[in-house]
């Protein structure tokens, strides 16, 4: 059975329904499982509980909430909690700190944040071609295209299943050290317009490529780099993958409406992360952003 393919089916599902008392026998039924193979294939996929998995993702979801400023009663509510002292003591316990200091915490940062981009610095750059071996990952229920918003495919790999990814491979592919990683939309073929997003470590050829990675060409180009506000990458990958979405809406929305330069659609666009830029366990990561650009052509 394609169980990969039906745990992201699963996990996408959750995301749509997070708001409503969805249990494990509605997401058995949803895939056409019975309640204990449902079960007991999920924690297997997902070292987690179904009850586990649904508990912190509607607290990741709460301290998002709490970071656009909403009351913390109706909050706890919209999470599935009876009461505000179960949620803060739930909150307290996922994250260490308060529901109240953290949405305080999180309001400051927005702000910010939100200076931040608006007085963000650009740099041009010009970066050679490079390769790298990484998952081909073909969304799963949706079409993304050349006219997908952009927003809502930058960092894609928030929601993607890497479960099956083998840490051997990837230390093979890095030669034993922490390589830099790409993410990136490409067409997997010419015959249509749908998009595949690609994760994957950069390397020096194409000599060790691991069953089920796919290799990929970035051609040089003259790149405008943006680097994201710094977001708590150790404790919660959510709060990082959205400075990356805020990053790519700007980028697209207000940049390039001011700047002298225009998309080079013969390039490609990339999220490029890299260790210096902070780790797995850094409270204050950042990711750069490579867009590939063209300097407008005066008329006349």
């Amino acid at each position: 059975m394609p169980y990969k393919r039906d745990m992201e089916r699963c996990r996408d599902y959750i995301e749509a329904h997070l708001d409503e008392n969805i249990t494990a026998q509605d997401l058995a039924e949803f895939l056409g499982y019975s309640f204990y193979h449902f079960c007991h294939v999920f924690r297997i996929c997902n070292s987690l509980s179904i009850g586990e998995y649904l508990r912190r993702r509607r607290l990741q979801r709460a301290r998002e909430s709490l970071g656009q400023g909403g009351r913390i009663t109706d909050i706890a509510l919209k999470s599935g909690f009876e009461t505000s002292a179960g949620f803060a003591k739930a909150f307290q316990k996922e994250f260490g700190m308060s529901a109240r200091a953290h949405k305080k915490m999180l309001l400051q940062h927005n702000e910010h944040a939100e200076k931040g981009r608006m007085g963000m610095q650009v740099k041009m750059a010009r970066k050679e071609g490079f390769k790298a071996v990484g998952y081909s990952i073909s969304p799963q229920g949706e079409r993304k295209s050349r006219e997908s918003k952009v927003s809502d495919l930058g960092a894609y790999w928030l929601h993607a299943d890497f479960s099956s990814v083998s840490k051997e491979d990837y230390a093979k592919l890095a030669k034993g050290e922490i390589a830099d990683e790409i993410g990136l939309w490409f067409q997997p073929d010419q015959e249509s317009d749908n998009l595949n997003y690609f994760f994957g470590p950069v390397v020096e050829d194409f000599a060790y490529v691991p069953r089920e990675m796919v290799t990929l060409e970035v051609p040089g180009a003259d790149y405008a780099v943006f680097t994201t506000c710094p977001a708590d990458l150790a404790h919660d990958r959510f709060a990082f993958g959205q400075e990356v979405q805020k990053t790519w809406k700007y980028i697209f929305e207000e940049w390039f409406e001011e700047s002298d330069y225009i998309f080079d659609q013969e390039k490609l666009a990339f999220e490029f992360y890299t260790n210096e830029n902070g780790g797995m366990d850094s409270m204050s990561a950042v990711a750069n952003i490579y867009i590939p650009v063209k300097k407008i052509k005066e008329n006349g």
